[in-house]
């Protein structure tokens, strides 16, 4: 039987418990808040969430970051959506950005659902990977003119990423940007923005060899028109914008009619996310060349190797494919 002076000791014990109980609580809470409060560097020692709002972004990050502990990318726009025309966000991709220390987007308008409000509001870090490169004047496409463009107000032609050389250049912004706000990061991140820009550099020089060649180019899409702009190869026609429906036979035929004309070897340019209806028939027409390219616009989330070797193993596709095809 329990007497009173041990009833009493077991309430003390008891009472000792829970309040070490509380006040440890209290204190991981204290810390929990403190930490939330500190600026996005003061936190990056422990880990760094970085939001990529689209999948070329989300390659390029990958690539900056490539090695380096307690750093963890995300993608907004699923990485098979492809360009974001008309993509309307839920409240999943709401609670990312707000949840995301960086946010890292292609820019030049390419992620029109990012308006300038709601970027704004945002606590993370913004970095815009394109920042710097210059303009690419946007070719009207053979279906709809004077229609939307489908990126928003941005001037130019934003799909950067198309071209290896451009893409070097988001990879190296990100890693500056990065370094500038997370110091400790400094070195791992030039070091990778430094080794890609090599690989990057080589095969810039493997598309200046095709450089000159007398050919009309038409694309179906404008995606890789920083492809052949950097190739130093003029673009004569784009067929559609986005995934509506493609020129009327009638244009169609009517551009048929000038490549022969012209004379000059004709390469029609598909992409994998695109029906190839259109380019069906100018081949028909014309007897011109074709060949599937891989802009980069949609692909894996995970890797054999890196995001990096994937992105330049897709690029020397693309230069093997059309030297391959200027050279029949």
């Amino acid at each position: 039987m329990t007497t009173e002076k041990g009833s009493k000791s077991l309430t003390i014990a008891r009472s000792k418990r829970l309040t070490r109980r509380v006040f440890c609580q209290a204190a991981a809470c204290v810390l929990l808040l403190s930490t939330l409060l500190l600026p996005a560097g003061a936190r990056a020692a422990d880990s760094l969430h970085i939001l990529a709002a689209t999948y070329p972004a989300y390659l390029a990050t990958l690539t900056a970051v490539q090695g380096i502990d307690n750093v963890d990318c995300d993608l907004l726009v699923a990485a098979s959506r492809g360009c974001p025309h008309d993509y309307a966000m839920s409240p999943q991709d709401r609670m990312k950005l707000e949840s995301a220390q960086v946010l890292v987007l292609n820019g030049a308008g390419f992620e029109p659902f990012l308006d300038e409000n709601l970027l704004a509001s945002l606590k993370a870090l913004k970095i815009e990977a394109g920042k710097g490169l210059p303009e690419l004047a946007q070719i009207e496409p053979l279906a709809g003119p004077g229609h939307d463009h489908g990126h928003g107000d941005g001037a130019g032609n934003p799909h950067y990423f198309s071209s290896p050389v451009r893409f070097s250049h988001m990879v190296s912004t990100i890693a500056l940007d990065l370094s500038e706000e997370f110091p400790a990061l400094k070195d791992a991140l030039q070091a990778n923005a430094l080794a890609f820009a090599k690989k990057a550099q080589a095969l810039e020089k493997e598309m200046d060899a095709l450089s000159g060649a007398r050919v009309q180019v038409v694309l179906q899409h404008d995606t890789l028109a920083w492809f052949f702009h950097d190739m130093h190869l003029p673009v004569e026609a784009v067929l559609q914008q986005g995934s509506e429906e493609g020129p009327s036979p009638a244009l169609l035929l009517a551009l048929a009619g000038r490549i022969r004309k012209d004379g000059a070897p004709c390469l029609l340019v598909s992409e994998p996310q695109f029906a190839g209806k259109s380019l069906d028939v100018l081949a028909r027409e014309t007897s011109a060349a074709r060949v599937e390219l891989d802009p980069v616009v949609t692909g894996p989330v995970t890797f054999k190797g890196t995001a990096a070797d994937y992105y330049l193993t897709v690029m020397q596709a693309n230069i093997s494919a059309v030297r391959a095809a200027l050279t029949k």
